[in-house]
């Protein structure tokens, strides 16, 4: 079976560039960043998990909003302004989505997106972009189910 997402196809690469970013800046050398996506209930859920120090519980709304870094992070090496995620979250909601963060599985973050399914895009060339198009909004991302 194919996923597909009704969505614009900028948005929706926008929210995995930062993510992706996010999970490479933030986690170890060498480490393993999953990324897997799933239909459930007419929604399709995308999650990232890294191999990071993962978000603490108190943290995880705050690390949503503009220029908010954690604590451990404003006096690192690490380079950022604190708007990625701020820019995930919104874009995601502009979709029609939710957007949060919890543990994952084998230590570190696992950031979740939940955006409206579409119909799967039918076999076309197209495919071989890994991004359909229809109409205003736009099924993206049609892959196949892991």
């Amino acid at each position: 079976r194919r996923l597909a997402i009704l969505g614009q196809r900028d948005a929706v690469r926008q929210i995995l560039t930062n993510l992706l970013d996010n999970a490479i800046k933030y986690g170890p050398t060498g480490q393993t960043v999953r990324i897997s996506a799933h239909e459930d209930d007419g929604t399709i859920r995308i999650q990232v998990d890294d191999q990071g120090p993962g978000i603490p519980e108190e943290s995880r709304e705050v690390i949503w909003e503009p220029y908010r870094r954690l604590s451990r992070d404003v006096d690192s090496h690490r380079p950022g302004s604190g708007v990625g995620l701020a820019v995930v979250r919104a874009l995601t909601e502009g979709l029609g989505g939710r957007a949060w963060v919890e543990d994952a599985p084998h230590g570190g973050a696992r950031f979740v997106i939940q955006l409206p399914a579409a119909e799967a895009a039918p076999a076309s060339a197209e495919e071989s972009t890994g991004i359909g198009t229809r109409a205003e909004e736009k099924p993206v991302g049609a892959h196949p189910a892991h």
